[in-house]
């Protein structure tokens, strides 16, 4: 969570500001929650046609809009409940989507391998999310481990910038699997202490 403290901190401001000047001329969080899942919709279909760099690009972009709907929630004091909902449901389905189109590019481009591999990071990166919730459903917070969300994106876009895919998905694979037994570990060593 190292890289998600640090960006944080240093687009917190800047983003309160785009915010506000998002909600003065009339833009609801959803709003922008919406045109993120677009976004990646579109990124994920780029990335499936060999345009990596752009795609990358363009993962920078629509994450800052996701960084941003919460920041325009806070700002407006709009249901939190309902907004988190929303903003878990897109997260989820931009991730996925993006991980669609960068399968089928390997699938096309690469080895059988870096298919297997693909499909290791899917898992990996459906496990991460539902471990934490599945925690907080039970009144544990769970937020822990070497790559969440921010960090997936970090890595996918640095490696689609550099038209690296195969460091990125294996990096992914590695990475959220290692995150997921993180957090079970943690929590079992966490529940221990209350029983």
């Amino acid at each position: 969570m190292i890289i998600t403290e640090i960006l944080r901190k240093k687009f917190q401001q800047p983003l309160v500001k785009i915010g506000k000047a998002f909600l003065q001329i009339g833009l609801h969080p959803n709003h922008i929650s919406i045109l993120g899942l677009i976004g990646n919709a579109f990124n994920a279909v780029l990335i499936a046609i060999g345009y990596l760099p752009l795609a990358g690009i363009g993962l920078i972009v629509f994450s800052l809009l996701d960084a941003l709907d919460g920041t325009m929630a806070r700002l407006a004091g709009t249901s939190p409940i309902q907004g988190s909902f929303l903003d878990s449901i897109v997260d989820r389905y931009s991730e996925m989507l993006i991980l669609v189109g960068l399968t089928f590019y390997l699938y096309k481009n690469s080895s059988e391998l870096f298919l297997f591999i693909a499909i290791t990071a899917f898992f990996g990166s459906m496990m991460v999310p539902y471990i934490r919730a599945k925690s907080e459903s039970l009144s544990i917070e769970l937020k822990n481990g070497v790559c969440t969300r921010v960090e997936r994106c970090a890595i996918l876009t640095l490696c689609l910038v550099v038209n690296q895919p195969e460091i990125g998905i294996a990096l992914i694979a590695i990475l959220t699997n290692i995150t997921a037994i993180q957090r079970i570990i943690i929590f079992y060593k966490k529940t221990k202490k209350t029983n």
